[in-house]
């Protein structure tokens, strides 16, 4: 009888360390996802801001075919938008749901800097700091994704 108990328990405890393997698999992998798309938005980032200083009179949505891309990159930026409000202030976010982690990933990447904002359940930035102009093209911008990244930046 006590064999039976043993070995249902170390039945379990095998159960219980696969399920838990498979869990850090899937948290590795959204990781994984989610450093790639950081990565994928800063280069986006990046061109706009590019764009930005050298058409100092652009305001509104920055199309993707005016911006550059560097050597190699095959990226369509599909997945990002921008905007760049008439006091330059420049609003990058994401145009399909995000990969999880995102917000978590650029901040890695970028030192957890405070251009970085995440949105609320309704697509709304959660901080205060951004108001006037930015707020109210960020609050313009479609679609509006809930809890997804924006990111902020300035003509240089």
């Amino acid at each position: 009888m006590w064999i039976a108990i043993i070995a249902a328990t170390l039945m379990s405890l095998i159960g219980y360390r696969s399920l838990l393997a498979e869990s850090n698999m899937q948290t590795t992998f959204d990781n994984g996802q989610a450093e790639t798309a950081a990565a994928d938005m800063a280069t986006y980032q990046f061109a706009v801001v590019e764009y930005a200083n050298a058409n100092p009179i652009a305001v509104g949505a920055v199309s993707a075919t005016n911006l550059t891309r560097p050597i190699g990159y095959t990226t369509t930026y599909s997945r990002w938008s921008s905007s760049i409000a008439v006091d330059g202030t420049i609003i990058i976010y994401a145009v399909v749901q995000p990969p999880v982690g995102l917000s978590s990933a650029i901040n890695r990447l970028v030192g957890d800097s405070t251009m970085v904002v995440e949105t609320d359940s309704a697509g709304e930035p959660t901080s205060g700091t951004w108001t006037g102009v930015a707020t109210i093209a960020l609050a313009n911008r479609t679609p509006k994704i809930p809890n997804a990244p924006v990111w902020f930046a300035h003509r240089g």
